[in-house]
């Protein structure tokens, strides 16, 4: 055991370090050819094992961005629930430049634990927040084109996601105020959202922005930015809580429900529900150049008598979900797409899921 746990402190020890270095760059696998218009699989660089990715998020097809971690491990207790020694693993940030993938240092990070938020407005404007649930790291930090400064959230001691956008940086907290907005180097909170836990905030314009969550009520909650303030948007009366938003037009808004067997959609006026596919919830959602709405997330299935999570990814048009097959990665046994992005002012997508072998990540022009 003690060996055990000694070749599991140097391989974190080895992660460790490699987050510490400078900028470095590294050729990613050959990526998988396929015909124009379909889903390729991108090559990842090495990671440690139990490796997995949260977020992703497009800058350009040649500055793209993950954030997840790798490292984690749990040597279980004899005859007992719980680990005898455990690591949340250590963060992972890459940058795909078009033909590999950079890693770049992030200075201040202490503790264990993913990146779950990454967040880009631009090439220098590029965020990542790790939420810091119970024991894991809290850690929030700016990129302005060469290398990443940690920043200061807006209340310590709170788990927090970061979204930025063409609307600039927001910040949601589990604090007093659910949202704050950076501004002159600072945070400014946040009032009028109705919102009292935000889980999304996307934006269109810089005059055309959404935040979906909770509401003050514990009902589901929608709210609009108009470039000057944050208004509540009358939404139906749901108890659950609303995962994701999708705003493609003024007049054409999308919301994924967590834990939900339906989306809902915005006309401009009223709210309809979109039914999903049996069996698949809680998905992420984006749009590609033709306008065609894209969902990705996972759905069980029984595989011998064992429930197995199996990729679900789906685009929308004429009224009818269309399934898009996902093939696993070799010797796996499960996966589910976790994120979604929109590479801006190409309609191309990227998606990053997990699979029971390792995270993937794939991408359509």
């Amino acid at each position: 055991m003690k060996r055990a746990l000694t070749q599991m402190a140097l391989i974190l020890s080895s992660a460790t370090a490699i987050t510490a270095t400078s900028a470095t760059a590294m050729a990613a696998p050959a990526a998988a050819q396929a015909p124009a218009g379909e889903w390729r699989r991108i090559g990842l660089p090495f990671l440690w094992p139990n490796a997995a990715l949260a977020d992703v998020s497009a800058v350009s097809p040649s500055d793209v961005w993950v954030g997840g971690m790798q490292g984690a491990f749990c040597i279980p207790q004899i005859a007992s629930w719980g680990c005898y020694a455990k690591s949340d693993g250590n963060p992972v940030v890459r940058r795909w430049t078009g033909s590999g993938w950079q890693e770049y240092a992030l200075p201040g990070w202490s503790g264990n634990g993913p990146i779950t938020g990454v967040g880009t407005a631009a090439s220098d404007d590029v965020w990542v927040s790790s939420q810091g649930y119970v024991e894991q790291a809290r850690y929030l930090a700016h990129f302005d084109g060469t290398a990443f400064t940690k920043v200061e959230p807006p209340v310590p001691d709170t788990s927090f996601k970061v979204f930025a956008g063409a609307a600039g940086t927001w910040i949601s907290t589990s604090g007093t105020a659910p949202l704050y907005r950076r501004a002159s180097g600072g945070w400014q909170p946040v009032q009028g959202t109705g919102i009292a836990s935000v889980t999304d905030v996307r934006a269109r314009t810089a005059t055309d922005a959404w935040a979906v969550g909770r509401g003050t009520n514990d009902r589901a909650a929608v709210a609009h930015w108009d470039g000057q303030s944050w208004q509540p948007v009358d939404y139906p009366n749901d108890t659950h809580t609303l995962h994701r938003v999708l705003p493609v037009s003024a007049t054409d808004v999308w919301v994924s429900v967590g834990g939900a067997d339906y989306v809902t959609h915005w006309n401009g006026s009223t709210w309809s529900q979109v039914d999903l596919p049996s069996g698949v919830t809680s998905v992420d959602l984006v749009v590609d150049g033709s306008g065609t709405v894209w969902a990705g997330g996972q759905e069980w299935v029984t595989v011998d008598g064992y429930s197995k999570r199996r990729p679900v990814l789906l685009s929308y048009a004429g009224g009818i979900w269309q399934r898009t097959p996902v093939s696993m990665p070799w010797g796996a046994d499960e996966m589910a797409v976790a994120e979604l992005s929109t590479v801006p002012g190409t309609g191309a997508l990227w998606l990053v899921a997990n699979s029971s072998t390792g995270p993937v990540v794939l991408t359509k022009d």
